[in-house]
């Protein structure tokens, strides 16, 4: 799914990540910065983050 924001990407970035915390259903389990990564590593990137969240006793049993 894709979508546009109206606000900048820190904040846009901040705000999903509040809502996401606000869950008490949901869990971030990680977070990855690819512009970081990309810098660490001497590249040029867009800000790019990712969070991986779920559901532990929605997901466990599916796996």
């Amino acid at each position: 799914m894709r979508a546009e924001s109206c606000f900048a990407f820190e904040e846009t970035y901040t705000r999903l990540k509040d809502r996401l915390a606000e869950n008490p259903e949901i869990k971030i389990l990680a977070e990855i910065d690819h512009l970081k990564n990309g810098r660490e590593a001497g590249l040029q990137l867009e800000p790019a983050r990712l969070i991986i969240f779920g559901n532990t006793k929605a997901g466990t049993p599916l796996m």
